[in-house]
């Protein structure tokens, strides 16, 4: 039997009452006073970050979010070089500058590399006030009419496109408007004729700005551009929003599209980004296959060339009228490449025409693609212009703006800003979280391989149960860059022969891996959590693109019918909700990007609008408010950092509101169903309990509430006695199964064999956080330990590639993200409090070596039980946080064993077992 809520046990009756009074007539404002306001940081300080240079280029734009503590005033912040010399820099508040710990900075700046090193080392200081640089760069808005000034160029843009465009004292002859078009080889092709004008940023150092125009009363337009002082790049993002509820065709969309007369010369990147000199050049890819032309010519002629889509260029350098050179970078036009041979991409400059389209037929016989935007999303496709590039230099600067330079953080001080859950920098279990966040580079499908045959369809039969979709169901041919769904290496031959038979696939669009499908919030946050504590490249690289799908899937929530919503962040979206926004308001902080803001926050006040009739309601598949979903309380985190980031009282109050309602709805064992009609049998698992907990545990911290504590500690003691004991068929792990048989009687049901170990590291790695939380409460190593044997349960079955497993095998390892988010504070409170703990037993064969919950750790003696069955030596690792240890044994003999003082890792070499084995481990300190 679990134990009782011992903490709790004065707590009277009368508090319980009026608890439940609270949870039924809730008040609509009053509970931001609740909430405790930490402070970081001082007044005055500095710290350094590495600005990372992937090509060695002169002039590198430079933005990145960073918090500094209590600092007054942006104003009051330079940044500088290694000398100690001031760089011009903008720096502009982000968040709440109200309060911490929301006191987040943006830098903008230009830097050149150092000759012969790939980074810097500068410094950022606050606390005096600052003067502030001359600039180079102007932009005067009038009306709708934006005139830019900058080093190399001058640029005249409308919401109508630009229209005029000079290279140092050299024009550019555009004959008609620079912009973009849907339907560009249709009669009825749509261009921008009107619109508004808003500056994004109107700093000395960097400016940006939105030209907004509505194509149709359904289909808006984007035009964004952003410019540095004294910098040749300029990035342009076009973005197309689905207004309304239903799909809207788009084959055909070309961002740009612009009559040119004075070029003169043509230099254009093919394989490998090799420079062709030519007169033009035209580019097409389908889905496997490519071809290109120089001397430009039409899809009938013979290819010039044929290969694989990746090593294929991605740039045109126009020379002006015998002078400067204006070059277009299409960053991601390979991942771009159709998915069918019905469909094409392509780019082409004949000499007076400049276009980028995407999705249009393949061939004049074929009609045209049924590609679409799905219902209230949007589609953002990014290219960049460099002015004047260095001669023999395009190859670089294309490959440079795919992988801008990135900002290596000082992981100790963004920790002690606040910016993780951990309170210090642990690295015990850096590699691990490095290897989780890294599965979402490893695991995606590359654009030539996805299949897109079924663009717009319905969703499919839910096959699995859990609310995923298969893979092809949600295309809709508008994904940025690469698929983001995450797969494991290679399709079984059981699902090759669902594609093929059931769904009619061609065996040639067959995907590269896996099942399901996942878009969600979730692993935006751990790509920026991890890439923020590492600084490593690839994620630098990916999470941005990642973030920017999240984005333009997610800004239906602007519109106000729709409710809180499914957990999965899937994409048909109009059932749905993506709940969570909160690795998009991390990575709108950290890239300072208002379009990642904008959604973020429009998904917030989504969730704030459909708390009706005092209950949070779903979105139904009409657009109108449907049913309720227990789960719903997962959301009260990610709105109290909405309010944390933003001051905006409606957020926590909001939080604190479905805190109020779950409490009275938890069984009495304190496990709460999936949604009220849920009979007793479907669904009690720990993995909506786990949601809901970890949606309150943050609130709790937050506000020292006793009666939220009441309620997490009475779910928390509940599934702590559903954790098995080392002797168990599911040791030290959270069971996603079904703890109820049909006649409601409770009752665990038995797995046949205990060759049939299973774990469910979804619901196993939120519990180990869950179980943190509840010892940081309470102080009771019972809890600590609990999460000691969930995190090994889930770090044992790590794949190769990094991800997590719904169970034992390599299948639907989409979960490591919460390894991301949580672990490196579980090690951080291990060494913050000296506590030993089972690093992992990892054979790289999951199922094979699981932690039962029984550690214990009195007068220096750790005392933890291990199930395994392998065929070679189980590495046991365990942090010792103390000198090496008396005695270390197994089953009461001596074991052979390994101590780094170091490192304070104690590896004991457990004996081969051909079947499973349940040993009792001892360490006693010397």
């Amino acid at each position: 039997m679990s134990k009782p809520n011992r903490q709790f046990v004065l707590t009277t009756l009368i508090v319980s009452l009026a608890w439940a009074a609270q949870a039924q007539t809730p008040p609509d404002h009053g509970e931001t006073g609740r909430i405790v306001t930490p402070m970081y940081g001082a007044a005055v300080g500095e710290t350094s970050i590495h600005v990372v240079f992937p090509e060695e280029l002169p002039r590198v734009p430079v933005t990145f979010g960073i918090p500094l503590g209590q600092v007054a005033s942006p104003r009051r912040v330079a940044l500088l070089d290694e000398t100690g010399a001031p760089i011009p820099a903008d720096f502009t508040s982000e968040g709440n500058w109200q309060a911490q710990p929301a006191r987040w900075t943006l830098v903008s700046c230009v830097v050149d590399p150092i000759a012969g090193k790939d980074s810097r080392t500068l410094t950022l200081r606050w606390g005096k006030k600052m003067r502030r640089p001359k600039s180079p760069l102007r932009l005067r808005l009038k009306g709708t009419t934006a005139l830019v000034e900058n080093t190399d160029y001058a640029m005249i843009l409308t919401p109508q496109g630009i229209t005029a465009m000079k290279i140092k004292d050299t024009e550019v002859q555009i004959t008609s408007r620079w912009r973009p078009i849907v339907f560009p080889v249709e009669e009825f092709g749509l261009a921008p004729v009107d619109g508004s004008a808003t500056l994004l940023h109107d700093g000395r150092i960097h400016k940006a700005i939105r030209f907004t125009s509505m194509l149709t009363e359904d289909l808006e337009l984007h035009q964004e551009f952003r410019f540095y002082a004294d910098s040749p790049y300029v990035r342009c993002d076009v973005r197309f929003i689905n207004r309304t509820a239903q799909d809207l065709r788009l084959n055909g969309i070309a961002p740009v599209v612009a009559g040119l007369d004075n070029v003169t010369g043509l230099c254009a990147g093919l394989e490998d980004g090799v420079p062709h000199d030519t007169s033009g050049v035209f580019v097409r890819q389908e889905a496997f296959r490519w071809w290109a032309n120089t001397g430009y010519g039409s899809p009938e002629l013979a290819p010039a060339a044929r290969g694989v889509a990746d090593n294929l260029g991605e740039w045109l350098a126009l020379r002006i009228a015998d002078g400067p050179s204006l070059m277009l970078v299409f960053p991601h036009f390979q991942e771009m490449a159709a998915g069918d041979k019905h469909a094409a991409s392509e780019y082409a400059f004949d000499g007076k025409r400049l276009h980028l389209l995407h999705y249009v037929a393949a061939s004049p016989v074929l009609p045209p693609p049924d590609v679409r935007l799905r219902e209230g999303m949007a589609r953002t496709f990014t290219y960049w212009l460099a002015f004047d590039p260095p001669p023999d230099r395009e190859a670089a600067i294309a490959r440079a703006v795919k992988v801008m330079s990135h900002v290596v953080y000082d992981r100790a001080f963004l920790t002690s800003m606040g910016v993780f859950q951990e309170k210090s920098a642990s690295h015990l279990f850096d590699d691990e979280a490095r290897e989780a966040a890294l599965y979402y580079t490893r695991a995606r499908v590359p654009r030539a391989e996805y299949v897109r045959c079924t663009r717009g369809a319905d969703p499919g039969p839910d096959k699995s149960g859990e609310g995923t979709y298969e893979v092809d169901l949600h295309a809709g041919g508008m994904v940025f860059g690469e698929v983001f769904q995450y797969f494991t290496p290679e399709p079984t031959p059981d699902l090759r022969k669902m594609y093929v038979d059931e769904i009619d696939i061609a065996p040639e669009h067959m995907l590269s891996g896996g099942r399901f499908t996942y878009r969600n919030g979730d692993i935006v946050l751990a790509l920026y959590q991890e890439y923020l504590r590492s600084g490593d490249a690839a994620l630098a690289s990916f999470a941005p693109i990642h973030a920017q799908v999240f984005a333009d899937v997610s800004t239906s929530h602007a519109r106000p019918s729709n409710g809180l919503g499914h957990y999965y962040c899937d994409w048909f979206c109009n059932p749905y909700v993506y709940q969570r926004f909160e690795g998009l308001l991390l990575a709108a902080l950290v890239s300072g990007d208002p379009w990642w803001f904008e959604t973020a926050k429009a998904m917030a006040d989504y969730c704030v609008r459909a708390w009706k009739d005092g209950e949070p309601q779903d979105g139904g598949v009409d657009g109108t408010l449907g049913g309720v979903q227990y789960r719903s309380a997962y959301i009260a985190k990610m709105l109290l950092r909405m309010y944390e980031v933003t001051g905006d009282s409606q957020y926590v109050d909001t939080a604190f509101r479905l805190a109020r309602w779950i409490a009275p709805r938890q069984e009495p064992e304190g496990w709460w169903r999936s949604v009220p009609e849920a009979t007793r049998e479907h669904r009690n698992t720990p993995i909506f309990a786990g949601y809901t907990a970890m949606g309150l545990w943050p609130l709790y911290h937050a506000s020292k509430d006793e009666e939220i504590l009441r309620t997490l500690m009475k779910t928390v003691d509940y599934h702590l006695g559903m954790q098995e004991t080392a002797d168990g068929n599911n040791p030290g792990t959270f069971p996603n199964s079904y703890w109820y048989r049909r006649d409601g009687r409770q009752s665990r049901q038995p797995i046949p064999t205990e060759l049939h170990i299973t774990g469910n590291y979804a619901t196993t790695s939120h519990w180990g956080n869950i179980m943190l939380q509840a010892y940081l409460a309470t102080n009771d190593l019972d809890y600590f330990y609990a999460a000691n044997a969930a995190w090994v349960g889930a770090l044992n079955s790590q794949t190769d590639e990094g991800g997590v497993p719904l169970s034992n095998s390599r299948l639907n390892s989409v979960w490591s993200h919460v390894i991301v988010e949580s672990l490196p504070a579980f090690a951080a409170t291990a060494e913050q409090k000296r506590l030993p703990i089972v690093l992992g037993s990892k054979t790289g064969i999951p199922g094979t070596s699981f932690m039962g919950k029984g550690a214990s750790l009195a007068d220096g003696t750790f005392t933890f039980a291990l199930k395994y069955k392998h065929a070679q030596p189980v590495p046991v690792r365990v942090f010792w946080p103390f000198p090496a240890p008396e005695v270390v044994s197994l089953d009461g003999a001596p074991v052979a064993h390994a101590f780094n003082a170091g490192r304070r890792v104690l590896t004991i070499e457990a004996p081969a077992s051909p079947s499973f084995r349940t040993a009792e481990f001892i360490i006693r300190a010397g």
